[in-house]
C-alpha cells in the first residue's frame, strides 16, 4: 500500500508539472512593436517664405563724372542783368541704406545620403526696398550762389536665386549651407533741387531723372529646418546678395532761361542682407 501511495504521488506532480508547461506554452508571445521608419528628406518640395530685408546702394558718379549747373539771369542791383550761363562741377559719391519686408515662394529638390542632404532651390520675392541719399552742389558768381542739390532713392522691387544646398540631417532636422546665382529688379530715381540767387528771372522747371535695370549677381546663406510632419516643414533662413554694379542714367534736361540737355550716369551697387521664415509642403511622398 505504501508503494501505491508513493507512485500515485509521483504521477500527481509529473501530471502538474505537464499542465504548468503547457500552460506557458499557450501564453501569448510578447513582440516588440515595430520602429517607424526614419524621416527622409528626399523629395521636391513647394513652400512661402515672409521675412525681413535691409542693405546698402553706393553711389559714384561716372562717365562724365559731373553735371551741369542751370544757366539763369539775375538782377542784380547797379549792374543790371547779368547772365549766368551753365557751368560744370563733381558730383561726390554717396551711399543709401533701408530697410524693408520681403515675402515669396520656393520650390526645390533635396537628396538624402545617411545623414547628408544635397539639393536645389529656386525662390523668388518681391520688395519694396528704396535707400535715399542726398549731394549738393554749389558755385558762386557775381549774381549770387546757386546750388543743386541730387536726392536719390535707390530701389529693389523683386530679388530671384537659384542655388544649391548641401546639408546635414538628424531625422527631423536639417541644416544647412546655400548659395548660387542671384537676379534682382532695380531702380533709381533722382530729384534734383536747384536754388538759384533771389532776383532770378526764370525758375528752372523740376529737374528728374528715373532709370531701371535688372541686375545678376550672387547670394549665400545658411538655414535651418525642422519637420514637424511627414509632408510639412518650418524653418529660418538667412542670406547675403551682392547684386553687382549697374551704370544708370541721371541725366537732365533744362528748360529754364537757355534750355539745354545735361547727359549723366552714375554706377549704383546694391548689397542686401535678409531673414525669412519658411514654410514647406511634401505632398508628393
Amino acid at each position: 500500500m505504501r508503494r501505491i501511495a508513493v507512485a500515485g504521488i509521483v504521477a500527481g506532480a509529473a501530471l502538474g508539472l505537464a499542465a504548468s508547461a503547457q500552460a506557458a506554452d499557450l501564453k501569448p508571445i510578447l513582440k516588440a512593436k515595430p520602429m517607424p521608419p526614419a524621416f527622409s528628406w528626399t523629395g521636391l518640395y513647394v513652400g512661402v517664405n515672409l521675412g525681413g530685408i535691409w542693405g546698402t546702394a553706393t553711389i559714384d558718379p561716372s562717365s562724365p563724372n559731373s553735371t551741369s549747373f542751370p544757366a539763369y539771369g539775375n538782377a542784380v542791383p547797379g549792374l543790371g542783368l547779368v547772365f549766368v550761363p551753365a557751368q560744370f562741377g563733381s558730383w561726390p559719391g554717396t551711399s543709401a541704406s533701408g530697410a524693408s519686408f520681403l515675402g515669396g515662394g520656393q520650390v526645390g529638390y533635396s537628396w538624402q545620403a545617411d545623414h547628408v542632404v544635397l539639393g536645389g532651390e529656386a525662390d523668388i520675392d518681391g520688395t519694396h526696398l528704396r535707400e535715399s541719399s542726398a549731394v549738393t552742389l554749389s558755385r558762386t558768381a557775381l549774381a549770387g550762389t546757386q546750388t543743386i542739390t541730387a536726392n536719390y532713392t535707390a530701389g529693389i522691387d523683386w530679388i530671384a536665386t537659384f542655388r544649391a544646398r548641401l546639408g546635414y540631417a538628424q531625422d527631423r532636422f536639417l541644416v544647412y549651407a546655400t548659395g548660387g546665382l542671384a537676379v534682382g529688379g532695380t531702380n533709381l530715381n533722382t530729384a534734383y533741387a536747384v536754388v538759384d540767387p533771389p532776383g532770378q528771372l526764370i525758375a528752372p522747371a523740376p529737374l528728374t531723372a528715373f532709370d531701371s535695370a535688372r541686375q545678376t549677381g550672387w547670394t549665400l546663406g545658411v538655414g535651418g529646418e525642422w519637420a514637424f510632419a511627414n509632408t510639412a516643414s518650418v524653418g529660418i533662413e538667412y542670406r547675403h546678395v551682392d547684386l553687382g554694379s549697374h551704370t544708370f542714367n541721371i541725366g537732365w534736361t533744362d528748360a529754364s532761361l537757355v534750355p539745354f540737355v545735361v547727359p549723366g550716369t552714375t554706377s549704383a551697387k546694391f548689397v542686401t542682407d535678409q531673414v525669412t521664415a519658411r514654410l514647406n509642403w511634401r505632398p508628393w511622398r
